[in-house]
């Protein structure tokens, strides 16, 4: 009788690893694996409320509430089971505070960009019914601006807050084909806020102080609910409702007299979008499925890219006939690039937008007083740039592409008072692509010219706040770029990519900003960037 029992649950659990694992099922959920692989963008509108606490106390320190608004990419994609997914979301809004007048809060404007990977692997027990229980990976970057004309009585100038989180959980994603072309889904996600950075620019009187500070980790959750229906073609439209009840911890600033409140944030978010279907991948893939190295080059120029890494800066301004440095900035920043590239009969078409923002530490002083000024500073870096060439293939295995390169180049600072750097920039250069390989492709790339319509802003911080305290153009300059990439095909349309670049430009003298004949001097900036992404092969 014990045999028995014994074999019954042996059987029992044999035909479970046999459902969730027999391939025959990958042929009966169509409408499911077309549901993770698309390319879809959402456009949301979400309830948030935050509440600040002061050490581990029931009770909120203050609250801040309001309803953001943004925009959500995503591309996710299956092959031989696995579930991949790349997730970029940007958000708005003006936030209330609470009517707390000992603190004199009024509004605040948040600014959230967030990227996330997730990787995972999908069972069928029916043909119906998918589960996909998988890691994810990201990275948040969330600027808060206060206003408000007091704090505690002492505040005249807005506070900038900037946290930096990493995060990683685990989830399961279940999904039912309710009908042949509408697939429900249920997404839960355990997840830990396990390393925030935050930074805070403090105007008390008429000085700045700037702390930073190491957050506690929260563990956090989310829940969402979507709809997944194929309306014609490839076309599927999108619904989404998705909670989340997340936190961070409190940290004691770099002013050991001042400590980083927690904080628990609660959102619900609504969203509505289209998706675009992407081709599944087959389960096996043969590289006899490419002809020949100069494919693969072909290949090389004709991807969706999303690169994540790290930009290191060296800034520096100098007075003629003194040597060294006057004032300097260097550090590392995190970075995200997006790019498109195609190439029609040989002409190679690119456009990017590549974004960094954090701290690095600034040794100067005030541009008015001339006070001494050391500390670590926020930045926001933004590029936008294009190419056009032509694709020369004068060995089997080796292409050479000459092209035109223009783009934008926008740095935000704030020492003391925020300053916005902006010049354009156009030149010449060559791409040199070689293919060791039928799967993969080496590249050197650099070009040369001149910035041009160079200009800084310096904003006022007093009332009224965020007009231009001065401005004035910074001349043009020539400027050089070079860089390295590696491009390895691991399936049939996925790449992973490789790569390091530098770049190097300077900024011209201003004219006197102020009666005293302050300006802004010559500058030297270089730039180091080291990226890793993935491709989606656009073939």
């Amino acid at each position: 009788m014990k045999m028995n029992m014994m074999t019954r649950k042996t059987s029992l659990w044999m035909a479970l690893i046999a459902a969730l694992w027999l391939p025959s099922a990958w042929a009966d959920n169509a409408a499911i694996v077309s549901a993770n692989n698309q390319a879809s963008i959402n456009l949301f509108l979400q309830y948030q409320n935050l509440n600040y606490q002061q050490g581990n106390s029931a009770f909120p320190l203050y609250n801040l509430h309001g309803m953001p608004y943004g925009l959500n990419f995503d591309v996710s994609k299956t092959f031989s089971r696995f579930y991949t997914a790349i997730d970029l979301t940007a958000s708005n809004a003006s936030l209330a505070y609470n009517n707390n007048a000992s603190l004199g809060l009024s509004k605040a404007t948040s600014f959230v960009q967030q990227i996330s990977g997730r990787l995972g692997y999908s069972f069928y027990p029916r043909s119906s019914l998918g589960l996909t229980p998988y890691l994810m990976l990201g990275y948040q970057h969330w600027q808060l601006d206060t206003g408000g004309v007091a704090l505690a009585g002492v505040r005249s100038r807005g506070i900038t807050e900037i946290y930096q989180t990493a995060q990683g959980g685990l989830g399961l994603l279940a999904q039912w084909e309710a009908k042949p072309r509408w697939v429900l889904g249920l997404d839960l996600l355990v997840f830990d806020n396990y390393h925030t950075w935050a930074y805070t620019t403090i105007p008390i009187g008429d000085a700045f102080y700037y702390q930073q500070a190491t957050l506690g980790n929260k563990i956090s959750w989310q829940a969402a609910v979507n709809s997944d229906y194929k309306m014609t073609g490839k076309v599927h439209g999108l619904l989404g409702v998705k909670y989340t009840r997340a936190g961070m911890g409190f940290g004691q600033a770099s002013d050991a007299n001042l400590t980083m409140p927690a904080q628990q944030n609660r959102q619900w978010q609504y969203s509505a979008g289209f998706g675009y279907e992407l081709d599944a991948t087959a389960e096996n893939f043969s590289p006899s499925d490419w002809d020949s190295e100069r494919q693969a080059l072909v290949a090389a120029n004709n991807e969706a890219r999303l690169q994540v890494g790290c930009l290191f800066q060296d800034y520096g301004e100098i007075s003629t006939g003194v040597p060294g440095y006057d004032d300097r900035q260097t550090g590392e920043m995190p970075q995200v690039t997006i790019s498109l590239n195609k190439t029609w009969r040989n002409i190679l078409a690119q456009v990017a937008l590549s974004e960094a923002a954090g701290h690095t530490q600034y040794n100067g002083s005030d541009v008015f007083t001339h006070a001494e000024l050391v500390g670590t500073i926020p930045n926001t870096m933004t590029d936008l740039y294009g190419r056009l060439g032509y694709q020369f293939f004068f060995l089997s295995k080796a292409s050479i592409t000459p092209y035109g390169i223009a783009g934008y180049h926008r740095w935000l600072r704030s020492i003391e008072y925020p300053e916005t750097y902006h010049n354009n920039w156009a030149g010449l250069g060559a791409l040199l692509q070689w293919a060791p390989t039928s799967r993969w492709v080496l590249s050197l790339d650099g070009n040369t010219g001149n910035t041009f319509n160079s200009q800084i802003h310096t904003w006022n911080t007093f009332e009224p706040p965020n007009t231009v305290l001065f401005e004035s153009n910074l001349g043009s300059r020539t400027y050089v770029m070079a860089g390295a990439g590696s491009d390895l095909q691991f399936a049939k349309v996925w790449h992973i990519l490789a790569n390091i670049n530098y770049w190097r430009f300077n900024y011209g003298k201003s004219a006197p900003v102020d009666a005293g004949g302050a300006y802004e001097p010559t500058s030297n900036t270089r730039f180091m960037a080291f990226t890793l992404g993935l491709a989606y092969s656009l073939n």
